[in-house]
């Protein structure tokens, strides 16, 4: 059961990343001169037993606002969400399995 919710919190982490990197690259993008920028995308990869791993890499400028700053700030709060029901249906079983064998 522990292990369903570290899978949500990894989760629930690159999420994070994800809104980091594109507040960071939205941040840059009035910087002048932009070649002085570095944009950034955060990158999920999994992990053994569950769960994912995140890390920041930094990409090619390409000026591109949509998929690096927009585009994760859309779909976070639907990912979140789903998270976030994971969280929840983990804590009403644990709460019954404890009624159980209470």
């Amino acid at each position: 059961m522990i292990t369903n919710l570290s899978i949500a919190a990894s989760g629930l982490r690159h999420q994070q990343a994800r809104l980091q990197g594109a507040a960071h690259n939205i941040a840059n993008q009035a910087a002048v001169p932009p070649s002085d920028t570095v944009t950034v995308r955060a990158h999920a990869s999994e992990v053994e037993g569950g769960g994912v791993e995140s890390r920041m890499d930094a990409i090619a400028p390409s000026g591109d606002l949509l998929s690096t700053g927009i585009l994760p700030l859309l779909t976070a709060p639907n990912h979140t969400n789903g998270l976030a029901h994971v969280i929840r249906a983990q804590d009403e079983m644990t709460g019954i399995l404890l009624d159980i064998t209470a």
